[in-house]
């Protein structure tokens, strides 16, 4: 049964990569501060933030967990997110949202004179919707996968589409191996009011963590994307001598108009009791702006 599951997993992955990508979703950015810090890098959270990475990676959360982030982008667009976790008899249900909106922008129009002018005020809002489930089929194999809702609106213009995220985790002594295919239907499409659309991004997502001398936990991940292999690495310092914090680094590689860059980024962590408090600090892509600071908050029961 379990070398079934992975041989179906892999078959989806190798499917899935051959299609093409046009429609970019915002939970690139990462749903999670520690997401951003580790160089965005899934599958290793303790948090229902999972669901917007691996959903196999509930298989951590022990009773129930809520997850929010926020973070501003070019002090303009606001990222927020929410998810909720909690574990049944029947396996861990979860529920996520994310969203990001820009207020104000400016509807203009020209004059008789030839002159431009401000006729409205307009907000732009674009939604991801997750509903997860997750349950293992063995102590060290864990599967997850999620239906996806997504909604997008600018000015006058709206568009919707559906799609669902895949998941495996594999648990050893040597470490664990995180699999997962983001919108693995590649049919799936954005549709808008005036009928056209834009095909969502199909993404296979392949991790490795690996945990040394308690404190030290290193992980890296190659994704597939549009042609292009992004890599990501991510290091968890976990001092014994102050127990109640972590520090974190990461690097990572992504797509801008088909084209590979990379980015570093580092963070902090603070822990107590159920509480798990992240920063994190990631260079800008703007020239005017010196750097995005993200916030995240999880409570894990």
């Amino acid at each position: 049964m379990r070398i079934l599951f992975v041989a179906l997993l892999i078959s989806l992955m190798a499917w899935s990569v051959t299609q093409a990508a046009v429609f970019d979703t915002i939970t690139d950015l990462g749903a999670s501060a520690r997401f951003i810090a580790v160089g965005g890098v899934e599958g290793f959270s303790q948090s229902a933030s999972s669901i917007f990475e691996n959903p196999a990676a509930l298989y951590r959360v022990d009773q129930a967990s809520f997850s929010f982030f926020t973070a501003t982008v070019m002090n303009e667009a606001k990222y927020n997110q929410v998810s909720l976790v909690t574990e049944t008899s029947l396996g861990r249900f979860g529920f996520g949202y994310m969203g990001v909106s820009v207020t104000d922008l400016q509807h203009t129009g020209e004059n008789s004179q030839h002159e431009f002018y401000v006729k409205s005020l307009f907000d732009s809002q674009n939604m991801v919707l997750k509903l997860s489930y997750q349950n293992s089929l063995a102590p060290d194999l864990h599967l997850g996968g999620s239906l996806v809702h997504y909604e997008q609106s600018f000015f006058d213009v709206t568009g919707s589409g559906n799609n669902a995220d895949l998941g495996l985790i594999w648990v050893q002594n040597w470490g664990q191996v995180s699999f997962a295919v983001k919108n693995i239907i590649w049919y799936g499409v954005v549709t808008y009011g005036d009928g056209k659309q834009e095909t969502v991004a199909t993404d296979l997502v392949l991790g490795y963590g690996y945990r040394f001398f308690e404190e030290f936990e290193v992980m890296g991940q190659v994704m597939r994307r549009q042609n292009a292999n992004l890599f990501s690495l991510g290091l968890v310092y976990s001092p014994s001598f102050l127990p109640y914090v972590s520090l974190m680094g990461g690097y990572r590689e992504y797509l801008v108009l088909g084209e590979s860059r990379n980015k570093m980024a580092m963070g902090l962590g603070l822990h107590l009791f159920s509480l798990d408090f992240y920063y994190a600090y990631e260079k800008s892509d703007h020239i005017e702006f010196d750097g995005k600071h993200s916030f995240s908050v999880d409570v894990n029961l």
